[in-house]
């Protein structure tokens, strides 16, 4: 490692760090403060290196340089750049304390994102691979076969984050409305909307439900030794991940995750011309720049392309 990223350890409270992280929501907090955590290990290049102890505020512009090309050498593209706005925000907020004079934050914080272009993460689910996972619990006998059916349905229907599907709760139903109360990123909240099949879908599993509370999980964790009951505990994050899984383990499919979902619920939403502006709304993005990311008719409409040049002979 060059020896410009040598800056050890301080002992003095890092109130940069804690400060950027207070304003984030619990999910981000988690997620940032790994970025820092990784960063303060190449910056120090001491596998001890902590985020919450490590002075930013001592940083210099060559040390900057170099961390942005250790960067962008060790992970792709987007992460890079997502590490390189934590810096940002801890260097401001070391601006805001009085850490640094207003000439050498604007000097030092002045990083450009790193640029290119990389393949879109992820993919589009087809729809016949959709109807087949839900059709894999239709039916159930259990709790947790019921739950996975209308979980999976509403995550590709409204376009959820795993975090969101099992924040829900019974109070965020409006029957009478037919509407979901979301609780996104940055503590911001937004409504979705329910029709047709989804809609009696819902209504049917909050009247099988009819004894929870307002505050208890819409989707709650299953018991262990007793699967077709509600234990009224907030399912983990990874619950739905890990059934969608196991799912396509027992039938065979090709992997895709509950991101892949989201994916395939807002591209398909600007295929049938729904403007990004109100995409971005139903996905929880402030930026339209978000939502683009999301967007995978490219894709499609490349595959499809090359359909169009397959030759009539044999392999």
């Amino acid at each position: 490692m060059s020896r410009a990223l040598k800056l050890t350890s301080t002992s003095e409270p890092a109130n940069a760090v804690l400060g950027y992280l207070a304003g984030l929501s619990t999910s981000s907090r988690r997620v940032q403060l790994s970025a820092l955590n990784s960063m303060a290990v190449i910056i120090s290049d001491s596998e001890e290196a902590s985020a919450i102890t490590l002075p930013w505020h001592k940083l210099d512009r060559l040390m900057i340089q170099v961390l942005r090309a250790e960067l962008g050498r060790r992970y792709k593209l987007l992460t890079a750049n997502r590490y390189l706005a934590a810096l940002r925000a801890v260097l401001k907020e070391s601006w805001r304390l009085s850490l640094i004079d207003s000439d050498t934050y604007f000097r030092i914080s002045d990083i450009p994102d790193i640029k290119g272009s990389r393949v879109q993460s992820g993919r589009l689910v087809d729809r016949e691979d959709i109807i087949e996972i839900l059709e894999h619990f239709q039916g159930g006998e259990t709790y947790a076969e019921a739950r996975n059916f209308v979980m999976i349905a509403i995550m590709y229907y409204a376009g959820l984050r795993r975090g969101e599907l099992c924040d829900l709760t019974f109070g965020d139903w409006n029957g009478r409305l037919g509407k979901l109360l979301i609780h996104g990123k940055g503590n911001k909240e937004r409504f979705v909307y329910l029709y047709g099949i989804m809609l009696d879908t819902m209504i049917i599993w909050v009247g099988l439900h009819d004894d929870c509370a307002g505050a208890d999980p819409l989707f709650a964790r299953a018991l262990t030794k007793a699967r077709g009951e509600y234990s009224g505990e907030k399912m983990p994050n990874h619950t739905p991940y890990h059934v969608l899984r196991r799912a396509q383990k027992v039938l065979g499919m090709e992997k895709f995750t509950p991101h892949d979902l989201r994916r395939t619920c807002f591209t398909n939403l600007l295929e049938k011309g729904v403007d990004l502006g109100t995409v971005a709304k139903i996905a929880g993005h402030a930026n339209l720049s978000t939502t683009a990311r999301y967007d995978m008719r490219d894709e499609k409409a490349k595959r499809e392309a090359f359909k169009l040049l397959d030759l009539p002979i044999r392999a």
